[in-house]
């Protein structure tokens, strides 16, 4: 669950184990998607994860 590495990198490591904590942030006006997405930019892996659960938060509520 601990990463050495920083920044958003290190996020995903905490969130890879619940989709709760992604989806909370999505939903939390201080970091939602957009501010997410710009910070997960340099990584494929992490825009991939994030679209992901975009879509899972979605089908979760029944949009």
């Amino acid at each position: 669950m601990y990463s050495h590495a920083s920044g958003p990198e290190r996020l995903y490591y905490k969130y890879d184990n619940s989709p709760f904590y992604i989806w909370a942030a999505l939903l939390d006006h201080r970091f939602n998607y957009k501010k997410l997405k710009k910070d997960y930019a340099s990584d494929p892996d992490l825009l991939t994860y994030l679209e992901e659960q975009k879509q899972a938060l979605h089908t979760y509520f029944g949009g």
